[in-house]
């Protein structure tokens, strides 16, 4: 064995590595949610949960439409066919890109149509901040995956 050379783990130390690293990353992000919503209650009570979670709601509903069964296919093909990662990628971002403008377009529609409470200032203008706030994290998050996998 030439000393350039390096040894792979075997497929069952990379499985329990993978299974790891997923386990970890889970629990961390369990921890991170979970402290995110105590903290969030006490700085915005109970009304601006509600909304919170009305706007969380609201636009993981329209999502699923944005990723439409894209992510996995694309990871699927992706590691079959590495030597058209770039062309690959390239047409799933397109195709990626149209569908999110075009559920960005509908949430834009539909969002004004819900009434909100009249008790709050310029809660319906707030709420729809917060929708499009939250689209741009999933949005980035759905963009970003197959670059962090594909790695």
């Amino acid at each position: 064995m030439k000393k350039t050379e390096l040894k792979t783990p075997s497929k069952a130390v990379q499985i329990f590595r993978n299974f790891g690293f997923l386990t970890i990353g889970k629990i961390l992000g369990d921890v991170f949610t979970f402290t995110f919503f105590v903290v969030l209650s006490r700085i915005f009570g109970q009304d601006g949960v509600g909304q919170y979670s009305f706007a969380m709601a609201f636009t993981g509903f329209f999502v699923v439409f944005a990723d439409f069964g894209l992510y996995h296919l694309s990871i699927k093909e992706m590691s079959r066919e590495r030597h058209s990662l770039g062309e690959y990628y390239g047409r799933i971002f397109l195709v990626r890109l149209c569908l999110s403008v075009t559920v960005l377009a509908v949430i834009a529609l539909c969002a004004p149509l819900f009434l909100f409470p009249t008790g709050h200032r310029d809660s319906k203008t707030y709420d729809i901040k917060r929708c499009v706030r939250k689209i741009e994290s999933i949005y980035s998050d759905i963009f970003a995956e197959p670059v962090k996998k594909g790695n």
